[in-house]
């Protein structure tokens, strides 16, 4: 079931973190909704799919009429949000790895 899929994501990132000596919880302001149609499809095209399904799959994963954007809620939402940001994922990366840190999003 979708709450099963979800709580199993929700352990798993958590799991990563167990142990620490402290954690450091950062959060882009207004972050989900700032990720346009656009955006999803241009990063679902970058990953390899045609023109046609990143459209729909855009579609499928934004919501809103007037403004539509990536909801907070959608089990789908953080994933979309993490390939948007992969040039900015990659360097978090690379810090976590020199420094030796656990990171998840």
């Amino acid at each position: 079931s979708q709450r099963s899929l979800l709580i199993f994501y929700l352990q798993t990132n958590a799991e990563i973190h167990l142990g620490a000596n402290s954690i450091l919880k950062l959060d882009i302001k207004d972050f989900f909704p700032s990720i346009t149609p656009a955006m999803v499809t241009k990063v679902m095209r970058k990953i390899g799919l045609n023109a046609e399904c990143a459209k729909v799959i855009s579609g499928v994963v934004t919501v809103g009429e007037l403004k539509p954007q990536l909801p907070q809620g959608f089990i789908t939402s953080p994933k979309i949000a993490a390939l948007t940001l992969l040039s900015a994922e990659s360097e978090l990366h690379r810090l976590a790895k020199k420094h030796e840190w656990n990171y998840s999003i």
